[in-house]
């Protein structure tokens, strides 16, 4: 079953992918070949990425990364109200990772939400996953 935080994730890449193919690829470029388990309230999904496309799924992953958040929060870093920074020192989101893959995830999520904040379709999207 899909949720939406996948579908949200899904959809958003999926555009960014077909509308700004060299804002994705600087964004798996960043991530490498980093795996991470983002958990969103209830909702769990992995992300993993081998240099060239990054894959989100329901499927439990190995993780490097383990970040750990709720739904607001998540949604402020989307606005640009919050930095990752700010969250994880203000205990609003918990991150594990090694230091270099925690940047890698970082500079991919800096990379992801500058483009998202612009485009039109990407912002319908996370404006739906904030209302459902």
């Amino acid at each position: 079953m899909s949720s939406a935080l996948r579908a949200t994730l899904g959809g958003t890449l999926a555009v960014m992918r077909e509308e700004a193919p060299g804002a994705y690829g600087r964004l798996c470029l960043r991530l490498g070949e980093v795996t991470a388990r983002l958990s969103v309230d209830a909702e769990t999904v992995s992300l993993s990425c081998d240099g060239a496309v990054v894959d989100v799924d329901d499927r439990p992953a190995d993780p490097r990364v383990t970040i750990r958040t709720d739904r607001a929060t998540l949604l402020d870093l989307a606005a640009a109200r919050a930095s990752l920074v700010d969250t994880i020192l203000d205990d609003r989101l918990f991150a594990r990772a090694a230091l270099p893959d925690l940047v890698a995830v970082e500079e991919a999520l800096v990379v992801y939400l500058c483009w998202a904040i612009r485009n039109p379709r990407a912002r319908a999207l996370l404006r739906r996953y904030r209302d459902t």
